[in-house]
């Protein structure tokens, strides 16, 4: 069967790229791999498939006040993990940064991420934590950037990059709302409130009466059938370490109505296991 083994796995090709799906353990000996060899410069990625996974989904609206309230909450205190305690050296903490950032590039439009020609300064977003009003004014300015991407204009590189950023904010916000929500008197702390973090994560959860913090990525689009994403190295090994102290949050942004859609993927090590969720691994430009 399809992702069986370390070793097994379901090859489809057509077009310009070859597919396979593959299983937790052979993804990630691939990655590591790919890296040593210097084949992710030719546009190898792995993408998570959600169509068979439970749904376990909220339907969330709220107002600019509310979404703006992730970016008043502290930051992240010590105690979560370092990022380069998932990858092999320091060398590969940095090339997870700028996997990272291809990823929010390429995720949006069905597209392979770029491949990394040079390093990009980090993102950082405007100071908004000050006080209410200048993060509502930033929550106002991330939906008319978010729905400039659905009004149908080829945008710039520079435009897609903005647009995908603010696609991945506001996404955050919603998750950091669905959160609170679904573990009442938890302490949800913003990763990438002051900017992009570089971690495999973007939310920490600390529970009441837990010693181990919950660590939730949130991968987020504009498209209501795509199903489907990039995740990186780092955030893998990180699920395969924290199971059920790992949540994935896929959220649908819906810019009509100004509300999104998060479906939650708790424990994706064990959904991988259960073959509820799918790694497909994807070389482009073949």
């Amino acid at each position: 069967g399809a992702g069986a083994g370390a070793g097994a796995g379901a090859v489809a090709g057509g077009g310009d790229s070859v597919t396979m799906i593959v299983g937790p353990e052979a993804a990630q000996a691939m990655l590591v791999e790919a890296r040593r060899t210097a084949d992710l410069e030719t546009g190898q990625n792995v993408t998570l498939v959600m169509d068979n996974a439970p749904l376990d989904a909220v339907e969330l609206s709220a107002d600019m006040a509310d979404l703006a309230r992730p970016a008043l909450a502290p930051a992240p205190e010590g105690g979560e993990p370092e990022e380069a305690e998932y990858a092999e050296d320091a060398e590969d903490a940095e090339d997870a940064k700028e996997d990272k950032e291809e990823e929010e590039d390429g995720k949006e439009g069905g597209r392979e991420p770029p491949k990394r020609l040079q390093r990009k300064p980090p993102r950082r977003s405007t100071s908004e934590n000050s006080n209410g009003d200048d993060a509502e004014v930033q929550v106002r300015a991330e939906w008319d950037t978010v729905r400039r991407k659905t009004a149908g204009i080829k945008p710039t590189a520079e435009e897609e990059h903005a647009r995908n950023a603010a696609v991945g904010r506001l996404g955050e916000r919603y998750a950091f709302l669905a959160v609170q929500k679904r573990y009442p008197g938890a302490t949800v702390s913003w990763a990438n409130r002051d900017g992009e973090s570089w971690q495999p994560f973007d939310l920490v959860v600390t529970l009441p009466n837990q010693k181990r913090a919950l660590y939730v990525e949130v991968k987020s689009t504009v498209d209501p059938l795509r199903h489907s994403f990039f995740i990186s190295m780092p955030e893998l090994q990180l699920a395969r370490k924290q199971k059920a102290h790992f949540l994935i949050c896929r959220v649908y942004l819906h810019c009509a109505s100004s509300s999104a859609k998060i479906v939650f993927l708790p424990d994706p090590d064990h959904l991988l296991t259960t073959k509820q969720l799918e790694l497909v691994m994807s070389i482009a430009n073949l």
